[in-house]
């Protein structure tokens, strides 16, 4: 929760989606502009023009059959504060073994 409001999530695979045509009619637009949502998107790569300026990347590499490498990184804006904030405050939970 956020200031005591649900958060809603939104998974979206585009790993099918061909074109910018594709996107418009599942809406993406409005799934972005949620002020109450958090869109977590595989495959952005195929919505180039759809991504705000602000994002989180976080990206898995196999690195064994049963490891994975992961990496989160803000986006390159330089607008991207929150964004890094966000990283950091969970790098240190995370290091911590808090929560």
């Amino acid at each position: 929760m956020r200031d005591g409001r649900p958060v809603r999530i939104y998974h979206m695979d585009l790993y099918r989606m061909t074109g910018s045509g594709d996107l418009d009619s599942i809406g993406i637009d409005d799934y972005l502009n949620d002020p109450d949502g958090i869109v977590v998107i595989e495959w952005p790569d195929r919505a180039p023009g759809w991504l705000p300026a602000e994002y989180i990347l976080v990206t898995m590499e196999m690195v064994a059959d049963t490891k994975r490498a992961i990496r989160i990184s803000p986006s390159a804006s330089p607008s991207a504060t929150r964004e890094r904030q966000a990283i950091e405050r969970t790098r240190r939970e995370v290091g911590s073994g808090a929560g």
